[in-house]
């Protein structure tokens, strides 16, 4: 079984990129707080920009996290698909979860009349349980799978952006704050590696129950 700091080792661009990613998020609200910093991510608002996150932000969709899930079973890749549901999986609970434990206004709702200009048409805003952010938990939540289970990891980085930009995108649609991404990021994150050690482990003890056949594909 691999140790954290294996993984660490072999995915330490991944996991560089994300430990940066939070330290400036955290900088940045300790510095201008939930309100001023996400007001400062979102100086500026170009038609192309909205047009282009209206979709983007469908990668952190629960719809598209099906499609990739199918997409790797169809493929065969039977041991990604797991993992990758796990995560999908373990990541949408917590979130629902802390969702519904805590009150966490969003910003149609935080900000009152006229001091927010940039609510884009076209795009459903929810007002409350914002926190943390359930489309940024399925991205990070995926990126960090496929990090794992990349064979090349020079490309682990473009995982980490995707995921990033999954979160930016609800911030600058008005969805999130930018301690709902952070935290969704982190959820995202850290329920992924647990699910890839589940796996780990169930896979052995599961031999011991059932004919090797049956989990053969787990391998592959």
């Amino acid at each position: 079984m691999q140790t954290i700091r294996t993984l660490y080792e072999e995915n330490k661009k991944f996991f560089n990129g994300y430990f940066l990613f939070t330290v400036l998020s955290l900088v940045l609200l300790l510095t201008f707080s939930k309100a001023g910093s996400f007001l400062l991510l979102n100086t500026w608002h170009y038609t192309w920009a909205n047009n282009f996150f209206r979709v983007y932000t469908f990668l952190g969709d629960g719809i598209f996290s099906l499609l990739l899930v199918l997409f790797f079973l169809l493929r065969k890749k039977y041991r990604l698909t797991i993992n990758l549901l796990t995560a999908f999986l373990l990541s949408g609970l917590v979130s629902q979860v802390f969702k519904n434990l805590i009150y966490s206004p969003r910003p149609r709702m935080f900000f009152l009349q006229n001091q927010y200009d940039y609510f884009i048409g076209g795009v459903s805003l929810s007002n409350a349980s914002g926190f943390p952010s359930g489309h940024t938990a399925s991205a990070f939540a995926a990126a960090t799978i496929l990090t794992l289970f990349s064979l090349n990891k020079r490309y682990t980085p473009y995982f980490l952006l995707a995921a990033v930009m999954v979160g930016y995108s609800r911030i600058y649609l008005a969805q999130h704050f930018l301690g709902d991404v952070v935290a969704g990021a982190f959820v995202g994150v850290a329920f992924a590696l647990i699910s890839y050690w589940l796996i780990q482990v169930i896979r052995p003890l599961s031999w011991k129950w059932y004919p090797p056949r049956y989990f053969k594909q787990l391998t592959q």
